[in-house]
């Protein structure tokens, strides 16, 4: 009778070795990661956002244009007179009911470039408007067409007075009375203007 003997298996120890320096790496890579992950809302907000974004109490608003150009590009005079018409909005109480303040948007009456108007128009009063509601502040816009300054000069509140390419001679935002002038003389200084506006608001309400 054969006896078999007992087969020994032998086992393979592997060794790694991690030195100094791959343990830095790992630990390196390690953090490098994780300040990604929790960095990135801010990361997406500021340094890798696109230029025709900006938040405001993390809302986003965008625009067509570029902020910064806007910033860069168009003069604006007269800033206290613009603070006080549309960041300073009188608060009106009556039987305890705030009555909304009313902001008009002017524009030409006779003109040709009827849906650029509207484009600036809709964009000042939509962005303006979520403005004021995050503040909570009444205020209601009202667009209305021109022949003159005396149509415009004889309305009760602020009025935005839109001057574009076609009887613009300027360009910028400037304010006197109870109006605020935004002027372009051409459809991307209009653009701008309609831009830097916005933000101008923005930038008093950030104080």
């Amino acid at each position: 009778m054969v006896q078999r003997k007992g087969i020994k298996k032998r086992s393979k120890k592997i060794k790694i070795r991690i030195t100094a320096r791959d343990f830095l790496v790992y630990v390196f890579v390690v953090s490098l990661v994780a300040v990604v992950f929790f960095a990135w809302p801010y990361l997406s907000k500021g340094l890798l956002k696109p230029s025709n974004v900006r938040y405001f109490h993390d809302v986003e608003f965008i625009f067509r244009r570029s902020v910064k150009e806007a910033y860069d590009k168009v003069p604006v005079e007269n800033e206290k007179k613009l603070e006080e018409l549309l960041v300073k909005v009188p608060q009106v109480e009556i039987n305890g009911r705030v009555i909304p303040y009313r902001i008009y948007i002017a524009f030409p009456f006779n003109t040709t470039l009827a849906n650029l108007y509207a484009v600036e128009a809709v964009e000042i009063a939509n962005k303006l408007s979520i403005l004021y509601n995050m503040l909570g502040k009444k205020v209601s816009f009202k667009g209305v067409a021109v022949n003159s300054s005396e149509d415009y000069e004889n309305l009760k509140g602020t009025v935005i007075f839109l001057l574009g390419p076609d009887v613009a001679r300027g360009f910028g935002i400037s304010a006197g009375a109870n109006v605020v002038w935004v002027e372009g003389n051409t459809t991307n200084g209009f653009d701008l203007a309609a831009i830097r506006l916005i933000n101008f608001v923005m930038d008093h309400y950030s104080q």
